[in-house]
């Protein structure tokens, strides 16, 4: 990891991508050290490094960056599950957003699994302060997985509508506005249609939930 560090150091001024490549493969060797040690300084010390890196390249690299962004979002969720900072968080939710709305074109599948991870944190966000803005988030990253991947990932796809169909009922309770149960509806039905098309007995139960939640949610539509 040091060497990597400081040939980055050395290469900042006069060769920047050089050193946004080796600031990466600095903070990939700082996770491999995390997980030799458990020592968590590791961690943090990776997050700045691949922070630093996708930063450097976000025009001069485009795809090296959105991936450096993806990995400071994965440092983030562990840091966050070690000392439960909600800075950490926050910044799990903002790095993978980041990820998704730079691979969008790029790279439609990363884009899609980008999104569902930052709606991980925004959940976790939102069930730690009941802020509805991080509900939204969470509604909003989730729909925005589903509709990358309904063409590429389908079955990814039927499972983020489900979860966003949840944040929307949810949103819906908080609100009190219809739209929210009409849109839960909606995301519910796109999971009952890909397993109906798609048959598989492991779903059984969660399809009779899905049914349930839409036959409970038309009461309030």
């Amino acid at each position: 990891m040091d060497a990597c560090k400081k040939a980055s150091e050395v290469s900042i001024t006069h060769y920047p991508l050089h050193a946004a490549h080796n600031a990466a493969f600095a903070g990939k060797a700082a996770l491999i050290l995390f997980k030799l040690t458990q020592n968590i300084v590791y961690v943090e010390a990776g997050y700045g490094l691949y922070k630093q890196s996708s930063d450097m390249t976000v025009d001069s690299d485009t795809d090296h960056s959105f991936h450096a962004y993806g990995f400071c979002g994965q440092y983030a969720e562990l840091l966050y599950k070690h000392n439960r900072q909600l800075v950490w968080v926050e910044r799990w939710y903002e790095n993978y957003i980041r990820s998704a709305q730079m691979s969008i074109d790029l790279d439609p599948p990363h884009a899609s699994y980008a999104y569902s991870y930052a709606g991980n944190a925004a959940k976790e966000l939102y069930e730690k302060t009941r802020k509805q803005k991080y509900l939204e988030n969470w509604y909003d990253a989730y729909l925005q997985s589903a509709e990358i991947a309904e063409t590429i990932l389908p079955k990814h796809a039927a499972h983020a509508y489900m979860i966003a169909g949840r944040a929307s009922s949810m949103l819906g309770k908080v609100t009190r506005q219809k739209k929210y149960n009409s849109e839960a509806i909606r995301c519910y039905q796109k999971f009952i249609d890909y397993y109906t098309a798609n048959p598989d007995p492991s779903q059984n139960w969660v399809l009779e939930r899905m049914q349930n939640n839409i036959l409970f949610l038309k009461k309030f539509i």
